[in-house]
C-alpha cells in the first residue's frame, strides 16, 4: 500500500481532499501545525528521518486565511520557496 503524507490537512484544500485519499485505499498521514510545525527544522527533520514515504501533499500556508494583509509579498514569498 503507497503511503501519502498530507502537510497542512486543515486548510481548505487539505479538508477537501483527504476524504477522497482515504477512499482511495492509501496509507495516509496527515499533519497540521500543531502535530509538525514547519518553519521548526528539528521538527520536520525528525517527523522525515529513517522514514520513507510514497507522495507528498503539501496544503500548508504561512499566513493562512485569518491573517490576509492587503499586499503582504512576505505572505506571498514564504508559501513561494
Amino acid at each position: 500500500m503507497k503511503t501519502i503524507v498530507l502537510l497542512g490537512k486543515n486548510s481548505f484544500i487539505g479538508k477537501s481532499i483527504l476524504p477522497k485519499l482515504l477512499k482511495l485505499n492509501y496509507n495516509i498521514i496527515s499533519t497540521d501545525r500543531k502535530i509538525l510545525d514547519l518553519s521548526k527544522f528539528d521538527q520536520v527533520k525528525k517527523f522525515f528521518e529513517n522514514k520513507k514515504y510514497d507522495y507528498l501533499i503539501n496544503c500548508c500556508t504561512s499566513g493562512g486565511r485569518k491573517f490576509i494583509r492587503k499586499n503582504n509579498l512576505q505572505d506571498l514569498y514564504n508559501n513561494l520557496i
